[in-house]
């Protein structure tokens, strides 16, 4: 199961960054909430799909997160800061059982997580308490979380 469980997460971390790269081109003023319907929503969707599917609990978990229902559990903080000191660190099953796999910051997400005063209008508007942006390429931008259900 857990073999299922990592090839899914990196097909869906692959989709995610395919979506992306095809903002890059595209002005700032352009990026409107229907490009995240685009992008970022899709891959949202597979996870949860999956989850579903296969009697598990998906997320996608930030220290800076943009929805409040993505805020980090403080129980990866640990975690978490283990991430964020070693960018090489890819994924990490837990003794729980629990999988946790990065979340790297391309190029392509700095359209909508780069400066801050860059963000697009829609995310201002629809995001008030938005934590989401100052991202440079090659940071963590988040988690990844798997977790079986209790039987």
């Amino acid at each position: 199961m857990w073999g299922q469980i990592v090839d899914e997460i990196e097909a869906i971390d692959q989709m995610r960054s395919g979506l992306a790269a095809g903002i890059v081109a595209l002005d700032q003023s352009d990026i409107t909430e229907k490009t995240f319907e685009a992008v970022c929503k899709p891959a949202g969707m597979r996870l949860q799909q999956f989850a579903v599917k296969n009697g598990l609990r998906a997320s996608q978990q930030s220290v800076k997160n943009r929805n409040p229902k993505n805020a980090l559990d403080p129980k990866w903080k640990d975690d978490y800061r283990r991430f964020e000191k070693d960018s090489s660190l890819r994924a990490v099953t837990r003794s729980d059982g629990t999988y946790l796999r990065r979340i790297q910051v391309e190029a392509a997400c700095l359209k909508c997580h780069g400066q801050t005063n860059d963000r697009p209008v829609f995310v201002v508007q629809k995001y008030p308490e938005d934590r989401a942006h100052g991202f440079r390429v090659g940071q963590l931008r988040g988690l990844y979380v798997i977790e079986a259900l209790a039987r």
